[in-house]
């Protein structure tokens, strides 16, 4: 996947860092008439021709969102905490994009993705999984024993070494819905 964008190089640099670069190639446009990438993002500032999408101060917002809408096997990946939140999203097994959010961004930005769900079982997780209306929004909603996945850590941590702790985890979750029970159908989860 190829996102192009044009723009500040401080949002430039922001998204060299939630973006999986082994997944997404980020290329910077010189020239905003040269419309390119499976995705154009343009800093609220640029006037150009493309057909693109616009972004400001959400950008972790509005760049999961525009991955949300292109990738048909998304599995949104989510570690609750009450003060920090981690999030990733995947594509078959590769990581997309990972986030730390504060848990009203994450809620907030649940509610305007789909996919498939992978969240923590823990009273918490179910709580935002409740809030957001996750059965209503996601194709399919899968609780995660945390322990579980918690020993993917390991092996995460050596693919991924700059991610943070709670992204880590968020992968792992993510990881391990594959043929796991829908929460909200009670059946097995099938993931494209």
């Amino acid at each position: 996947m190829e996102i192009a964008y044009a723009g500040r190089r401080a949002i430039y640099e922001e998204l060299l860092g939630i973006l999986s670069d082994s997944v997404i190639r980020v290329e910077y446009m010189e020239n905003v008439d040269d419309c390119g990438g499976d995705i154009t993002l343009l800093d609220y500032y640029v006037d150009s021709p493309c057909r693109a999408l616009r972004v400001g101060s959400d950008l972790v917002g509005e760049v999961a969102e525009a991955i949300s809408e292109s990738v048909d096997d998304l599995v949104v990946g989510a570690d609750a905490g009450s003060r920090k939140f981690g999030l990733a999203l995947l594509s078959g097994n590769e990581l997309l994009m990972h986030a730390m959010l504060t848990p009203r961004r994450a809620e907030a930005l649940l509610g305007r993705l789909r996919g498939v769900l992978a969240i923590g079982d823990n009273p918490l997780g179910r709580r935002v999984a409740s809030r957001i209306g996750a059965c209503g929004v996601f194709e399919s909603v899968a609780m995660i024993d945390e322990a579980e996945a918690s020993r993917k850590r390991d092996w995460l941590r050596g693919r991924y070494p700059s991610l943070r702790l709670d992204e880590l985890d968020a992968v792992a979750i993510a990881l391990s819905a594959r043929g796991g029970i829908d929460w909200c159908r009670g059946q097995k989860i099938k993931i494209a």
